[in-house]
């Protein structure tokens, strides 16, 4: 609620997703040119999330989404396009938009997109060794610490497959997702592919 009373506050009124002047619901505005979507909808990987953005301009959410994906660029060619007329931009011409724009371009400038390695190995060794450590105590008597060691890491393999589901371990979207599955699965006892889904959601509501 606080975070929609500053987007208002910021744009002079509530702007958000606001329909570009030409789209019906059957496209949808990315980079220049609007996109037939309505029969792509049922096979889009990420699922119906597409649907939050028929007849909008979904640049800036294609950005943020698929910024590593070499295959979203290649399927989005396939669709039939036809360009955009002057005017038909209207979420990069928000100023909350662009003050983000400006911001990330910032944090790429200073290197904060470039995975770490050794960060990505270090944060693994880190929960094998609490589980391991944590089944060490429990079997040996020491239940509370065990437990207490277990819930931390479950609690650090929560945060760690977020990363991974947002393809920022290694900055290779299969591997990361990999990663989250192996992560979530084993760590927390939870499917990969439904928090993405519902993530993805997430992300579109902000």
């Amino acid at each position: 609620a606080a975070f929609r009373e500053m987007c208002k506050a910021k744009n002079g009124g509530e702007k958000k997703l606001l329909k570009a002047k030409y789209g019906d619901e059957k496209e949808m505005l990315i980079k220049g040119n609007w996109y037939q979507v309505e029969k792509f909808v049922k096979r889009h990987p990420g699922g119906r999330i597409l649907n939050f953005y028929k007849g909008k301009d979904a640049t800036q959410a294609y950005r943020e989404f698929h910024q590593r994906s070499e295959r979203a660029d290649r399927l989005l060619k396939t669709l039939k396009s036809r360009p955009a007329e002057k005017g038909d931009a209207v979420v990069d011409n928000d100023k909350l938009v662009a003050d983000f724009v400006k911001l990330r371009a910032d944090l790429e400038k200073e290197g904060f997109f470039k995975p770490d390695y050794a960060h990505v190995f270090f944060r693994f060794a880190e929960i094998v060794f609490m589980h391991v450590f944590g089944l060490y105590l429990v079997f040996n008597g020491w239940y509370l610490s065990g437990l207490a060691i277990l819930g931390v890491v479950e609690g650090r393999c929560g945060w760690l497959m977020h990363e991974g589901g947002h393809n920022s371990l290694t900055g290779n979207i299969t591997i990361d997702h990999a990663l989250q599955v192996i992560t979530y699965g084993f760590g927390c006892g939870m499917s990969a592919a439904w928090w993405r889904n519902q993530h993805n959601k997430h992300h579109r509501e902000e």
